[in-house]
């Protein structure tokens, strides 16, 4: 029985031109496994390493059944790391490419976990987040030596130099949880990329997973808030929170069966006593000490009662005969009896069917259905026949009712032509804005290459200048062709508006004002045109 709700998201951010970023999420024989891959070494190579890594552990969970999660973690990762280390030697162009992997692993309500690289899993209980994977990275190592702190190992310029990633080496070192993390109730596990956790700090991560919202609306918000922030890489997130979790669960006891239709089978030791030296120390299943003394209280046989001893001077009590009934039977337990009895003789006789209709069955309900169908239909060509056709009932109500039906029909219909034919005009209006604008656009347009294409020159207005008669002789220019073309009544109005330079037309601006009218004028047609056709 799958107890959690899943949520994805990805996106190739702001930067990027490709999203090397890979997911997936698998229901097995081995349990729920999700895993993410930031892949590395160029666009192609490490969108094809992230994308092999995740096909890669698929097929390895896929093919067979494994009793330890976390080997089965650890070889998965590995067979991925060679495949993509075989591919890279193989392809030209492909060598250098690799993927960081981080792969959780749900089986009887515990996650396991395995990670290279610095992609990371977050796990939120009680509402407070924490990190549970270490980064394989040039600054963790630091942080690890204090030589920097945490927060100074955000924005170090070396933040993301991998010491460990799938495909760059033959072998590669993983790792791989110890012991399974038991979830409570609201937990929630947060697969990520470096393009969250660059971005987003880890106060505003556990803000986030807390917030009012299904899962998948808050794995969307998380890659939409490092986009905010800048967007600098892809980001993919995977949340996997648990809602159905028992208080008290049994670690690797039972059975689970798959919403697919296969079953995850529990390899542990399941006697008595749980004493079968076969592993126990080494299986990551077996039963812990509180554990298996839980089990041992609730589901272990009862010891049977001794006999109590009586006194010799007691006599003993007499057995009733065997075919003599109790009288503490009631009559229930007597007609139990009976039936039993009847059973009995059927079956030894070779009449082993005992005839007993259940009709909550599924077989019951389903021939209780095909009888209404047949009883409807038959019953139905009775009525036509019998009642109808031969005048019993009053066809006209029928045929009223026919004729209302197809007025309401009609009316539908026209409502229908009339939305259609609403919706046209509405596409001819947004038809005629936009050819509205464009020729206003290519009018303003034309406007603006006839204006630099006069010819003419600025001046700056200054003592020598203030004397525009004069000015326009020396430029070979008019006194009104000046004031017209600055927009000013007289000379005066230079002063007024405290106007530092001047244009000075060499020809007469009536020209350009002309050409303008005769745009303008082609663009009102235009737009007259466009109302007539939508009229």
């Amino acid at each position: 029985m799958k107890n959690f709700h899943f949520g994805s998201h990805t996106d190739i951010g702001h930067v990027r031109k490709q999203n090397e970023d890979a997911m997936g999420y698998y229901e097995t024989s081995n349990g729920y496994v999700f895993v993410v891959c930031d892949g590395m070494g160029g666009a192609a190579g490490g969108a094809t390493a992230a994308r092999m890594a995740v096909n890669s552990i698929k097929v390895f969970f896929q093919h067979q059944y494994y009793p330890s999660p976390q080997e089965a973690i650890r070889q998965s990762i590995q067979y991925a790391n060679q495949q993509i280390f075989q591919a890279a030697q193989n392809a030209p162009g492909m060598q250098g490419m690799g993927t960081t992997c981080v792969l959780v692993l749900v089986r009887n309500d515990q996650v396991f976990y395995g990670h290279v690289g610095d992609s990371r899993l977050y796990h939120l209980s009680n509402e407070k987040v924490t990190r549970v994977t270490k980064d394989h990275s040039f600054v963790q190592a630091l942080v690890d030596q204090g030589v920097i702190s945490d927060d100074e190992a955000e924005t170090h310029p070396r933040r993301n130099e991998l010491l460990r990633a799938l495909g760059t080496q033959p072998m590669v070192e993983i790792d791989v949880s110890s012991s399974p993390i038991i979830p409570d109730r609201n937990d929630i596990f947060l697969l990520c990329t470096d393009g969250l956790n660059g971005l987003v700090h880890d106060k505003s991560i556990e803000s986030t997973l807390n917030s009012p919202i299904d899962v998948e609306h808050k794995a969307i918000k998380l890659v939409q808030m490092a986009n905010n922030l800048g967007g600098y890489d892809n980001t993919t997130v995977q949340l996997i929170e648990f809602y159905n979790v028992p208080r008290k669960r049994k670690a690797g006891f039972g059975e689970q069966k798959s919403t697919l239709g296969g079953t995850l089978i529990n390899p542990t030791n399941t006697t008595d006593n749980f004493s079968d030296s076969a592993g126990l120390d080494n299986d990551p299943l077996s039963f812990s000490e509180d554990y298996r003394a839980d089990y041992q209280q609730e589901f272990a046989p009862k010891p049977k009662p001794q006999p109590r001893t009586t006194p010799k001077s007691t006599p003993p009590r007499r057995k009733p005969p065997e075919n003599r009934e109790s009288p503490r039977k009631d009559k229930n337990s007597r007609e139990r009896s009976q039936k039993e009895k009847t059973h009995r003789e059927r079956t030894r006789r070779g009449r082993g069917f005992d005839f007993s209709f259940d009709l909550d069955s599924p077989i019951m309900q389903v021939l209780a259905r095909l009888a209404f169908v047949v009883l409807l239909f038959y019953g139905g060509r009775w009525f036509y026949k019998y009642a109808v056709k031969e005048g019993y009932i009053n066809t006209n109500f029928l045929q009223q009712t026919r004729r209302v039906f197809d007025s309401g029909k009609k009316s539908v219909n026209d409502l229908g032509d009339k939305y259609n034919a609403f919706r046209k005009k509405i596409r001819e209006a947004k038809d005629f804005i936009s050819s509205t604008q464009k020729s206003l656009n290519d009018a303003l347009l034309k406007m603006d290459s006839i204006r630099n294409k006069i010819d003419h020159t600025i001046v700056k207005v200054t003592e020598k200048t203030k004397d525009l008669k004069k000015l326009a002789e020396e430029q070979g220019s008019k006194l009104d062709w000046i004031l017209e073309v600055n927009g000013l009544k007289s000379v005066d109005e230079i002063k007024k508006k405290n106007i530092t330079s001047l244009i000075i037309p060499k020809e007469s601006p009536q020209k350009v004002i002309n050409k303008v009218k005769d745009l303008k004028k082609k663009a009102e047609e235009a737009i007259e045109e466009q109302k007539r056709k939508l009229e």
